[in-house]
């Protein structure tokens, strides 16, 4: 499997839960660097998920803005399957 094919499974999920919102974060030239892959907001909590594959790393820059995140709040992690992101969301959100 693909983070791409990852990716739209991960944002079709959460665009089917009852109070689930996310999109794919394209980053740019004039975007700020690290931000992760996905911003969602799921019963009134803010999500972030870095998504990888395989034995993909997040970079130091990518681990920097997830606490950055986390540390105002949301929910910020790096995911390597669907049913992780499943887990964090029941955790979190309460769905």
């Amino acid at each position: 499997m693909n983070e791409a094919y990852l990716v739209r499974k991960i944002l079709k999920y959460i665009n089917e839960l009852d109070k689930g919102k996310a999109v794919k974060y394209h980053g740019n030239g004039f975007s700020h660097n690290g931000t992760p892959d996905i911003l969602a907001s799921i019963n009134g909590r803010m999500f972030l998920f870095e998504v990888k594959v395989g034995k993909n790393k997040p970079t130091f820059l990518q681990l920097l803005e997830i606490e950055k995140w986390r540390n105002s709040g949301a929910i910020a992690e790096v995911v390597y399957s669907l049913e992780e992101v499943k887990k964090i969301i029941k955790k979190n959100a309460g769905t």
